[in-house]
């Protein structure tokens, strides 16, 4: 399966100082896709069909506010859509459209501490320790079937977790830097709780997970988020 991966993230910083600390406003963007063709041979035949594909949007735009030059207080405050689409594959007349899909879309409210490690005028390593809170719907699903479409709302989400992910800033100059965090190095615990209702009955579902990497990161699962900041 051709498999594409794209991750964009724009910084973007104002910063107004006094004699005791600094506040910057900013946000990141990020955009991931993943689909193509399966392509099979057997008896020297060859068959392609379409393959599953996928895609995740992450905007969140976060404010810092500096306590001292290794120490910051700030939060996220974005959403993030999920997206997955199965391809029936039918050769059937009026139905080779066929598909279906399932998406997610989320809130995220995610206060955050930034902890510079070591570094200098040039170069350095932070932390951010983050409490990360989600509201929105998952798992909302539309089904195509020939000429008939049908739709299905999701579960209520809502989670809350605490997350660590790393990070490096590079100084180009005195205006601007780039920052790079990696959600493949992250540590995270998550709470998550899905309640549906369904014909007048409420059900609910509640899970708890640990994990290292990207699965379990929050706001988002994109491997990286890069970008610019700009200070003056």
């Amino acid at each position: 399966m051709k498999r594409v991966l794209l991750v964009l993230a724009l910084v973007s910083a104002v910063a107004c100082s006094s004699a005791f600390a600094q506040l910057t406003i900013g946000g990141k963007l990020g955009f991931g896709y993943n689909g193509g063709n399966q392509t099979t041979k057997a008896g020297g035949v060859t068959t392609e069909k379409d393959g599953n594909s996928d895609m995740t949007f992450t905007f969140l735009p976060y404010a810092i506010y500096s306590l001292r030059s290794d120490l910051g207080v700030g939060t996220h405050l974005g959403l993030t859509y999920n997206s997955m689409t199965v391809p029936a594959n039918s050769t059937e007349k009026g139905h080779q459209n066929d598909k279906t899909t399932t998406s997610d879309f989320i809130f995220q409210f995610a206060p955050f501490v930034r902890y510079t490690l070591l570094g200098n005028d040039r170069i350095s390593l932070f932390l951010d320790g983050q409490l990360p809170l989600q509201f929105g719907s998952k798992g909302a699903t539309k089904v195509v079937n020939g000429d008939k479409t049908t739709t299905a709302d999701g579960a209520s989400l809502f989670g809350i977790g605490v997350g660590v992910i790393p990070g490096i800033k590079v100084n180009l100059n005195s205006t601007f830097s780039l920052i790079a965090t990696a959600n493949v190095a992250s540590i995270n615990f998550n709470y998550e709780r899905l309640t549906t209702d369904l014909s007048g009955a409420t059900s609910t579902t509640s899970e708890t997970g640990f994990s290292f990497g990207v699965n379990g990161a929050v706001p988002s699962k994109l491997p990286f988020m890069v970008g610019l900041s700009m200070s003056f």
